[in-house]
């Protein structure tokens, strides 16, 4: 059975065995059909081959190799700000709501910056702290994006 992950080919954009595998595929399975056709064991190694690229595949996505450990915090920032952007465009956040939660998301940001200064190195549990208020800050832009104030008058 080919297991890929899960991800649809999302993370390999050369499909979700990538080029390299793909080709050795493609030339095995050329290379072993007569008529068009393959034989119980031909298709048996085939598959087998795709099964181990497949693995391959697998532990180069998930041996976390080349992981920034801040990018969780930058990228969760970025959302953030994003889905700040958002809810102001729709009309979800008045502007005062999105000025409170702007205001928070900039103490954050603060915080790491000291955090990250303070003895040169972001501490696990200085990173816990920031992920902390960080979800406290996705509650309440969540909460603010779907309460019954009126933005449209």
């Amino acid at each position: 059975m080919v297991r890929d992950g899960g991800d649809g080919g999302r993370h390999n954009p050369g499909g979700w065995l990538g080029a390299g595998a793909t080709e050795r595929c493609k030339r095995t399975s050329t290379q072993s059909t007569t008529a068009g056709e393959f034989t119980p064991q031909e298709r048996a190694r085939i598959q087998r081959q795709l099964d181990r690229e497949s693995q391959n595949i697998y532990q180069q996505k998930h041996d976390a190799q080349d992981r920034n450990p801040n990018n969780g915090i930058n990228e969760r920032q970025q959302n953030q700000r994003e889905r700040i952007q958002q809810g102001v465009r729709s009309g979800e956040l008045t502007p005062v709501e999105a000025a409170r939660i702007r205001r928070q998301e900039a103490q954050i940001r603060l915080n790491e910056a000291r955090a990250r200064q303070s003895g040169g190195e972001f501490t696990p549990q200085e990173r816990a702290r920031i992920q902390r208020q960080l979800n406290r800050e996705s509650r309440r832009i969540y909460r603010q994006k779907h309460d019954a104030q009126d933005r449209n008058p």
